[in-house]
């Protein structure tokens, strides 16, 4: 699957469902604004943790907005890991020990 595939099914699956209205369109419009354009065409399981990391750098003018970005981005991932077992891990998290994040 692609990051646009998936992102489609994080929307239909988890963010309808589990989310107040107002946010879920701020995660849509997250999705088509920032990460849809970043790695649209991407395979799940070919997106790395570097990848991210130069996307996350890029929007450093505006750190709010990166890392919310960067939080819809890792719960998007998370998802893709635990729950579809589409990669076998989360490139947005550092450590699974730790869980510290980029």
């Amino acid at each position: 699957m692609t990051i646009r595939e998936v992102a489609a099914l994080y929307l239909a699956d988890h963010v309808k469902a589990h989310n107040k209205p107002s946010w879920a369109k701020e995660i849509e419009l997250i999705l088509r604004a920032r990460i849809l354009p970043a790695f649209a065409t991407k395979r799940i399981g070919d997106l790395t943790r570097a990848d991210i990391k130069r996307w996350h750098s890029r929007m450093a003018a505006s750190p709010y907005r990166a890392n919310r970005c960067l939080a819809v981005l890792r719960k998007m991932l998370s998802l893709a890991h635990r729950e579809w077992e589409l990669r076998d891990d989360n490139p947005a998290i550092a450590g699974k020990a730790t869980g510290t994040v980029l």
